[in-house]
C-alpha cells in the first residue's frame, strides 16, 4: 500500500507565518513525521488493497464451491 509523504517544509511554514518561532515549528514537524510515519494510506492505495482482497475472496469462494461439488465423491482429488 502506498503511503502519504509528509511535507515537513510546508508544515513549518504555516505556524511560522502566524507567529510561531521557527524552532517550535521544526520540532512540531519532526514530531508529527515520527508519529505519522508510514501509517497513513492514500485513497489509491486503499482501492488497490480492496481490489486485491476482492480477488482473493472470489478465488476462495470458487475453491469452496469446487470442493463442495467433490464432497463425498470417492476418488475425486480435484
Amino acid at each position: 500500500m502506498k503511503s502519504i509523504a509528509f511535507d515537513a517544509h510546508m508544515y513549518v511554514k504555516r505556524p511560522k507565518a502566524v507567529g510561531f518561532a521557527e524552532e517550535q515549528s521544526e520540532v512540531q514537524a519532526e514530531t508529527i513525521a515520527e508519529i505519522v510515519g508510514d501509517k497513513l494510506a492514500t485513497k489509491l492505495g486503499l482501492k488497490e488493497l480492496e481490489i486485491n482482497l476482492r480477488g482473493e475472496v472470489a478465488e476462495t469462494k470458487a475453491d469452496i464451491i469446487k470442493w463442495g461439488r467433490h464432497a463425498g465423491c470417492s476418488g475425486c482429488y480435484n
